[in-house]
């Protein structure tokens, strides 16, 4: 699915009211692959069809200013990171900063206005995630440049447990900085 398919899955258009609502109250909110699409598309962005489908574990660069922040201070500099999609936020308002990008895909990362974050990438995923996409979204992996088969998906478990680690840290460091008013 994507941000524009609200005919078969109505409940897009209530998601993105809710973002807008979260948005506008002043709450943190936090956006991981489609999730970040929504937020992109209800803060004035565009979102089409990425040059490159991505699906797999592929590199990112943080920029130098991510990096310098508290928030991903302890990511490395090209952290590797679970890919699956083929839309992206390719266009940003002004007042939305893009924080990292990839050889596939020039926008992986935003904040907006400090307190809103997106990810297009999984921090998130898990074994059974994984084998979950493969289930019900499998008939997406065409061969490609950036794409990968099944076994690579699997093929490094480590991976896995360092995207834990670092959306836990990202998640423990927002919640002192908002604890501290410093967002």
């Amino acid at each position: 699915m994507n941000i524009h398919d609200e005919g078969n899955y109505p409940w897009l258009a209530a998601e993105k009211m809710f973002i807008r609502e979260a948005i506008a109250s002043g709450k943190v909110v936090i956006g991981l692959c489609l999730g970040a699409q929504l937020i992109a598309d209800v803060i004035g962005g565009k979102v089409t069809e990425n040059p490159y489908q991505e699906i797999g574990w592929f590199p990112i660069r943080l920029s130098e200013k991510a990096r310098s922040s508290p928030l991903f201070s302890f990511f490395p500099q090209q952290p590797m990171v679970f890919q699956w999609h083929g839309d992206t936020f390719s266009v940003l308002p002004d007042d939305a900063k893009c924080i990292a990008e990839s050889n596939a895909c020039k926008h992986q990362a935003f904040i907006y206005r400090k307190k809103v974050f997106g990810f297009q990438y999984h921090m998130e995923i898990t074994p059974s995630l994984i084998k979950d996409l493969l289930e019900n979204c499998g008939g997406e992996m065409v061969p490609d440049v950036y794409v990968q088969t099944p076994d690579e998906l699997f093929a490094h478990p480590e991976y896995i447990g360092q995207n834990n680690q670092w959306l836990t840290m990202f998640l423990t460091q927002l919640e002192k900085m908002f604890r501290k008013n410093d967002l």
